[in-house]
Parts: structure tokens; sequence; C-alpha cells
């Protein structure tokens, strides 16, 4: 008998809350899925692990929540994310609350109401747009919903909120959220590349909230880097 599971958690999410000249959130995360299969050989059972391209950052119908997700990937993993994404899960009363009970009761039933397993759970950040008015919160695997100016969750967190530190240390002015968009993208990618130290962590999306719209960057990015690649090898190709 084989158990198959897909982690999200060996991952690196970034979220980082701007109010200079334009306020907004900068949502930034790898894009590389570990897929972890269990096999039976005999008496013998082995792991086999895979990595993918996957997508990580998504925005709801309404276009006023993104939303990006560390843990399991399962059926309900699945559920939850899909009523996120319909509006069917509401977002902004749980915020209200500071409570986000569909959370909470996703990871309790996956632990079947016994001890919490944080290797089998999921938690959150949400960047949402309403009433015009971007914010970021972390929210933790039962439930609680925290406000913040910017985080890191993950595997790869620690290099993350390591980079991020030592930037506001050395250089006071870029301290979220007292910072630009741009500089708050700046922050993400290159928190980021300093969480691809991490084994599980590589890959690139962005999306970029703002008091108007949500803009999403995933795709553009992929379709650059896919055209240098090939660019390079045409180059390579001309060399020989």
């Amino acid at each position: 008998m084989k158990r198959v599971l897909d982690i999200t958690k060996m991952t690196t999410l970034i979220g980082i809350a701007t109010d200079g000249e334009k306020k907004g959130i900068v949502l930034g995360s790898d894009s590389r899925r570990t897929h972890q299969e269990w096999k039976q050989q005999g008496d013998i059972a082995y792991k086999v692990q895979t990595q993918r391209e996957a997508q990580k950052i998504y925005v709801d119908e309404k276009r006023e929540v993104a939303v990006t997700m560390t843990g399991v990937v399962d059926p309900n993993y699945t559920e939850f994310l899909t009523g996120i994404l319909n509006g069917s899960i509401n977002v902004k009363e749980a915020i209200e609350k500071g409570y986000f009970a569909d959370l909470n009761e996703l990871n309790l039933r996956r632990w079947e109401f016994k001890l919490p397993n944080i290797e089998n759970s999921n938690a959150l950040l949400l960047a949402t747009r309403y009433e015009n008015d971007p914010q970021l919160h972390t929210c933790y695997p039962l439930g609680a919903i925290e406000r913040r100016a910017w985080t890191s969750i993950g595997s790869g967190e620690e290099h993350a909120i390591n980079y991020i530190l030592s930037q506001a240390v050395s250089v006071p002015a870029l301290n979220p959220p007292n910072i630009t968009l741009a500089q708050g993208v700046d922050l993400a990618y290159q928190g980021l590349k300093e969480a691809s130290q991490d084994i599980y962590t590589g890959g690139l999306d962005l999306v970029v909230i703002g008091e108007e719209k949500i803009i999403e960057f995933g795709e553009k990015i992929k379709t650059s880097l896919d055209n240098a690649e090939q660019k390079t090898i045409t180059n390579i190709r001309n060399s020989l």
C-alpha cells in the first residue's frame, strides 16, 4: 500500500505590507511543490520524493483576496481553497473576528480531532483589499489571525526572515510597512533568493495587492525566464 502526499510546507511564502507613496501588499512565493510517495517493496517501505512546478498564490473571483498556503495538499486543502476563491468561505468575517473557524476545522478534521500534527496541517497568508484598504494577515493552523507588516512562512522562512531583518537594520528606510511597493517587490524577491538555500524552495511568483486591484505576475515571470533560457541556448548553439 502506498501513501501519496503533496507538501507545500516545503516552500517559502513572503508577505510585505507597504504604505509609502502607494498602500499595498506584495506576496511572493517559490513555485516548487514537493511530492512524496511511500512505496512498499516486500517488508520494506521507502519514500520517493519528487518536485514539480506549481502555483501557490491564488486570487478570489471578486479579486479582493489573495491567498497562499503552506502544508499538505489533499482533498481537505482543495475544498478549503476553493471555498475562499468562490466566496463560500467568508474571509472578511474571519478577519474581523480574528479567528478563522474554517481553517481550524480543516486541521482538526485532518488530525481526526486528536493530537495536533504540525507536519500534517495548513497555515496561510492572506492579503486583502476590502474597502480599498490593503491588509496582510497570517492565519495559524488552529485559526488565530494576526495582522502583519511583513512575514514569511514555510521551510525557507528562516532565510527570508533573516534577510529582511538584516535589511531593516542596515537600511532603516527599508523597514516595512514604511516602504514603497517597488521596495516591497525588491524585498520579497531578494528574500526568496535567500530562501533558495532551502532545498525545497525554487522558482518565483509575485502578486501585488493594491487599493483598487490585484495584479498577478507569475505568468509574466515564467515567460520571461523561459525566453531568456531559450535565447541562451540559441546563443550557445550558434557559437559552436
